[in-house]
């Protein structure tokens, strides 16, 4: 087997790690993670496909590539809504969002479907993923330092930091500058998802951990509402800090 099918071989197990971690642990139950699932699912399939483990004609490739361009950035920015608690990060997504999907339509219904119309949403969009994941890794590695419960958030940043910087190179390299080794490309595409995709799967395991014990404490503070009553801003609140400190719900 070439040494490029065998990597991509590899790159698909990756792909495959954060799915099954995110079903397994029912993340997709806790705010956007469907989101990422979507995402790991599409390109995991697009993966089989250029590797030709599934037989299909050059059209429906060529139609699965231009989708998975078109949804890239959109899928993760929404994915990316969960992982720091601001309105103005999270403002800067929306908006982020709106536009690149208004944008797409527009491309598609003036230059139509098709791989080269995507690549025109594609750069942008990779860019903005890879700019918030800078923002991102910074805040969540900082609060991780003082409290274990953001641990999960500060991986999976690094792991999207990663993948997006190299996503920013591979697509100057291909698209801006043309350069016509796109196998190294590939490769390099293939190397950097694997990496991302074991950040992100350990990290999940740690947001499950998290997602859970939040929920735990959700039920304990309802528990202690009906207990305390009137008087839960004082002895509930103290009561939940001891059983569960340095949790934040968001």
């Amino acid at each position: 087997m070439p040494v490029l099918d065998t990597i991509g071989l590899i790159s698909s197990i990756a792909i495959a790690l954060p799915i099954i971690a995110i079903i397994v642990l029912r993340l997709t139950t806790f705010k956007t993670y469907a989101f990422l699932l979507f995402y790991l699912i599409m390109i995991f399939g697009y993966n089989f496909l250029e590797l030709n483990y599934i037989s299909a004609s050059d059209t429906f490739i060529n139609n699965a590539a231009a989708t998975n361009n078109f949804l890239d950035a959109p899928l993760m920015l929404l994915f990316m809504l969960s992982l720091y608690p601001s309105k103005l990060y999270k403002g800067i997504i929306t908006v982020a969002v709106v536009l690149l999907v208004l944008t797409s339509i527009l491309i598609i219904s003036i230059l139509g479907f098709s791989t080269t119309t995507a690549t025109y949403v594609l750069g942008p969009g990779v860019l903005i993923v890879f700019m918030l994941s800078v923002y991102l890794t910074w805040n969540n590695l900082r609060i991780s330092v003082r409290r274990k419960g953001a641990t999960g958030r500060a991986i999976i940043s690094s792991g999207l930091l990663f993948m997006y910087g190299s996503y920013v190179i591979l697509y100057t390299i291909v698209y801006v500058l043309k350069d016509p080794h796109i196998d190294e490309a590939l490769l390099l595409f293939y190397l950097c998802t694997t990496i991302a995709c074991i950040a992100i799967s350990v990290g999940a395991y740690f947001e499950s951990k998290r997602f859970f014990k939040l929920k735990e404490l959700q039920v304990t503070r309802k528990e202690l509402s009906q207990i305390y009553g009137g008087q839960k801003s004082n002895k509930a609140t103290l009561l939940e800090a001891a059983l569960f400190p340095g949790e934040h719900l968001f």
